[in-house]
């Protein structure tokens, strides 16, 4: 709690005058966060991401474990996913870079890109078909931007370290004999198929594809991936001991996120012939009750649930990403809900996509310029696509009760 007080200390000092002016309009900011108008900061998220279901499929009166949290939280109806397949996604949220030929085919093969950086921190292949996918050490993400901020931040995935051999723990990379693959040699990612005793996707991690979280020479013994990525098994310790993170990404496995039907080992729904909504919505129905149990989600928590992709390309926002496997545009809509003891429940229509989510933690924890010294792609702080003209933060429209969008 220390450290992100005195983050927040920092922020504070370094606000502008046309900053501090425009958060008088908003409501009071908390320790991490802002405060919602039903009298309380929001300190601490958790964010779940599943895979492969469109919204009309996955949320409105389907019934399922989704369909009852859309009802009891701040549920989006026009969330719009930014690619396919799922790599491109995860990248999306965590650095708001867009998609190009690797990272939209999932990454089979663990290896550095071979384009650059320009100067508002958008990574360019070196050529449409560009087979790297490991970010260089310039391309910074949310955890960074964390980082730099004093701010605590925790990955949490599923299965991971399961089989020593395919992958590392904690941090999640690929792995071959158990030793992490050098990004800059390269080497094929065993993780791309589950097996009955781990249903672990590196894929689905985004950490481990950026040297600046990877890099042990940028950080001594340790990388922040290291530090911060641990299995799904210890979150229920954590959550306990209230030393998660103030930012929490929580990746279920190849089954329990319903990427996989069937399965090739047992899901939450203790079915292993399952998957789909079936073992997500089992899943769901755990973690979310477990999560909302604790102390930290009381005080100010909170949870928000969303898709990597849906079907077709639909897209929103003016979102100007390269195209994807299957032709530009985005990777259709997938819906998102929020859950919190400070929000009040409605609907919202307003049209948001994986770049608006970045956008609104780095508005939640005042991830400015001025506190983590990284300027982002508009000079405000914002990282890449988050910085569009297009992309707005959801946090007023969150807070508000009611549709209001930007």
């Amino acid at each position: 709690m220390l450290e992100h007080l005195a983050g927040r200390a920092r922020m504070i000092l370094a606000l502008t005058a046309a900053t501090v002016l425009a958060l008088v309009f908003l409501p009071t900011l908390g320790s991490r966060a802002g405060a919602s108008n039903t009298g309380g900061p929001i300190r601490t998220v958790f964010q779940i991401l599943l895979e492969n279901e469109s919204e009309s499929s996955a949320f409105p009166g389907t019934g399922t474990e989704l369909d009852k949290l859309a009802q009891q939280g701040v549920f989006f109806t026009n969330y719009f996913s930014t690619g396919h397949a799922s790599l491109d996604n995860y990248i999306a949220l965590v650095s708001g870079q867009a998609q190009y030929t690797s990272t939209s085919q999932d990454c089979p093969y663990y290896h550095d890109g071979g384009g650059s950086v320009d100067g508002k921190g958008f990574y360019q292949p070196l050529t449409p078909q560009d087979v790297g996918c490991v970010y260089p050490a310039s391309v910074k993400t949310l955890a960074d931007q964390l980082g730099a901020a004093g701010i605590s931040w925790r990955g949490y995935m599923q299965d991971m370290g399961n089989t020593p051999t395919r992958e590392t723990n904690p941090c999640g990379q690929p792995a071959i004999g158990g030793v992490a693959i050098d990004p800059t040699v390269g080497g094929l990612d065993q993780t791309q198929l589950a097996t009955s005793t781990d249903q672990y996707a590196a894929r689905h991690n985004p950490f481990p594809y950026f040297h600046s979280l990877v890099d042990h020479s940028l950080f001594g013994s340790t990388s922040p991936c290291q530090q911060n990525v641990l299995p799904l098994s210890s979150l229920a310790a954590d959550l306990a001991s209230g030393h998660v993170g103030a930012f929490n990404f929580i990746t279920p496995n190849l089954c329990n996120d319903g990427h996989d039907s069937p399965c090739r080992g047992p899901g939450a729904d203790g079915n292993p012939g399952a998957g789909g909504l079936i073992s997500a919505n089992a899943f769901l129905s755990q973690i979310v009750p477990q999560i909302e149990a604790s102390d930290v989600f009381k005080k100010g928590g909170m949870i928000v649930i969303t898709i990597d992709e849906g079907s077709g390309n639909a897209s929103c926002c003016g979102e100007s990403g390269q195209p994807g496997i299957q032709g530009s545009g985005g990777g259709g809509k997938v819906g998102l809900v929020a859950l919190s003891p400070r929000l009040i429940p409605h609907t919202s229509s307003c049209q948001y996509n994986h770049y608006s989510l970045l956008r609104t933690w780095e508005t939640v924890f005042g991830l400015t310029p001025q506190l983590t010294g990284i300027p982002g792609s508009d000079g405000a702080g914002h990282l890449a696509h988050a910085g569009d003209t297009g992309v707005n933060s959801m946090l007023a429209d969150v807070l508000a009760g009611s549709n209001t969008c930007p």
